[in-house]
């Protein structure tokens, strides 16, 4: 199954289909999409978060107002936070031989990875509240006393933390870097590896996208008398250094490389089988960009 968390849908776009939301459907002999709304859950659970501080603070603070506490209960990440929770409930069902997710851009979900620290200063903050309003002298909360908001919080940092470990273990999941060969895009890739290292999170594949085929030296040799293809040459001499760059980080932290060159056709709906011969033919991560570009 293949699960989205885009907002813009842009799975329903590649697929040729309308996916929908929140239910699967199947797209080819045992292959589903699902899109996920988690911006939704994510707001759902502010709304429940507001609720449990107004039931633990309304009655001790005249004219509360659970809107003050509006951005304390937006926590950086949430939204893929709710997203990797649905990973999690398949994860669990076995129903799925095989679960491709289809992230977010990598800033929101590195942060979803980040989310049990955001949740634990939130309740540091509940707790202290609780402790200077009911003039306790622990922040520690008499067993059975524990309002349901926070079991509900450490239930999601519990969350969180299953997650991460699956994460970690490379016999169950894969994690690919898709980029391309540009300066943007390489520090990008190489950033993210360096946060998934910090929390032990492996990274299997790195593939470079949209790479200039070489067309070879007769080719290039008339790009001076026609400015069409030295544009082409020029791009292609400018991706060099950044592919290079990819080989060498991808050895240094024993990552496998793949690319993909520029297509003559857009990459979508039918097409997409064509694509995957492609991407995973024999050798494909041993990928060399200076082959000379054959059309399949």
């Amino acid at each position: 199954i293949l699960v989205s968390s885009d907002p813009a849908h842009s799975t329903d776009d590649v697929l040729g289909i309308n996916v929908g939301q929140g239910t699967r459907v199947e797209v080819a002999t045992n292959l589903w999409a699902k899109n996920i709304n988690a911006e939704a859950n994510a707001n759902l659970f502010a709304d429940e978060m507001k609720k449990g501080m107004e039931a633990m603070f309304a009655k001790q603070i005249p004219g509360w107002d659970g809107e003050i506490f509006t951005d304390m209960t937006s926590f950086p990440g949430m939204d893929e936070f709710f997203a990797l929770d649905e990973i999690l409930k398949l994860v669990q069902s076995c129903d799925y031989d095989i679960i491709v997710f289809d992230t977010a851009p990598t800033g929101h979900t590195l942060k979803a990875l980040t989310a049990p620290a955001a949740i634990r200063t939130f309740l540091l903050r509940i707790l202290r509240m609780k402790a200077k309003i009911d003039n306790l002298k622990s922040f520690m909360l008499k067993k059975g006393d524990t309002p349901k908001l926070i079991a509900h919080l450490e239930d999601i940092c519990a969350k969180v933390e299953r997650l991460t470990l699956i994460l970690r273990n490379p016999k169950f999941v894969s994690i690919n870097l898709v980029s391309i060969p540009s300066e943007a895009g390489f520090q990008e890739c190489y950033r993210t590896i360096q946060f998934l290292k910090k929390m032990n999170i492996p990274v299997g594949t790195i593939i470079v996208n949209n790479i200039m085929p070489n067309f070879g030296a007769e080719e290039w040799d008339m790009a001076a008398e026609h400015p069409s293809i030295g544009l082409v040459k020029a791009e292609y001499d400018m991706q060099q250094p950044y592919l290079q760059q990819f080989r060498d980080l991808c050895a240094e932290e024993n990552i496998k490389l793949a690319g993909l060159s520029r297509l003559p056709f857009e990459p979508r709906a039918e097409k997409l089988g064509e694509v995957a011969k492609m991407l995973w033919r024999p050798g494909s991560l041993e990928w060399d960009p200076t082959l000379p570009f054959k059309e399949t």
